[in-house]
């Protein structure tokens, strides 16, 4: 569950638990960054109670000259990332007018330019959006826009690529790579590759209140880095992911100590 900076770790957790409900046994990944800009955008544009409501869904201010601030602070920080890069865009109708200052501030604050295209010719107007993605990401998303999506009908859409290659700041060494246990339930386990790390400094922390372990693998540019929590028990996972908006993430990462951990590896399925 990639959170991002902009993203505010109550809306991805609550945008994860709803989406994984009823998908308890597949394997879930989801980019609320991703999300929560493009409904940036939307909330730009709304008004009233709609405004209001979707504030609260973001965990944003209501007021859209501070809500506007979070946005282009995120937008603005990874401009000229070569680890991350963030693209934003709308397509309307033809035709369709919009206000001349939301366009100013999706283009300033979002990054985001706009595009007229014929929503009636589904077939072409998905090309056209999978082709922009497909190239803002590297050609590592293709076929985003299902032309079943679209019809004459479809007033707006709001695309966001988030493209993401980042190098460990201590990396694996694949020689170290070996087979272990991996449990499936609590009687039954596979042999799967296993990543090994016994070098460097660890930031972890004992989450009492999870019955979980968190660890922290820093990327090797900025302050970007992936937070795993994991279950104690080995079929812990269930129970975890209910209590998962009772993570206060600023506090756990101030909790985290590093040790040099030559008395032990920390290991990780090589996905």
């Amino acid at each position: 569950m990639a959170t991002g900076t902009g993203a505010k770790p109550q809306f991805a957790i609550s945008l994860y638990q709803c989406i994984n409900k009823g998908r308890e046994t597949k394997n879930v990944i989801i980019s609320p960054f991703a999300v929560h800009l493009a409904l940036g955008m939307a909330f730009m544009g709304a008004a009233g109670e709609t405004k209001d409501e979707m504030a609260s869904v973001l965990n944003i201010s209501k007021v859209k000259a501070e809500a506007t601030k979070l946005f282009a602070r995120t937008i603005h920080k990874y401009q000229r990332s070569s680890t991350l890069s963030v693209a934003n865009k709308i397509y309307l109708p033809l035709n369709k007018a919009v206000h001349p200052y939301f366009i100013q501030l999706s283009e300033k604050s979002f990054n985001s330019s706009t595009e007229n295209i014929d929503f009636s010719l589904s077939t072409r107007a998905a090309s056209i959006i999978n082709d922009w993605v497909e190239g803002q990401t590297n050609g590592r998303i293709r076929n985003l826009i299902d032309p079943g999506r679209v019809s004459a009908r479809t007033a707006m859409i709001l695309v966001n690529a988030v493209y993401f290659k980042g190098l460990w700041k201590i990396p694996f060494d694949k020689k170290m790579t070996r087979k272990s246990e991996f449990w499936i339930d609590e009687m039954k386990t596979v042999q799967v590759d296993m990543m090994t790390l016994d070098r460097g400094l660890i930031p972890f922390s004992a989450v009492e209140h999870l019955d979980a372990t968190a660890v922290e693998l820093k990327f090797n540019e900025g302050d970007m880095s992936m937070l795993i929590i994991l279950p104690d028990r080995k079929m812990g996972l269930s129970d975890l992911e209910t209590k998962l908006d009772l993570i206060h993430l600023s506090t756990l990462r101030k909790n985290m100590r590093s040790e040099k951990n030559g008395t032990g590896a920390a290991v990780f399925q090589e996905c």
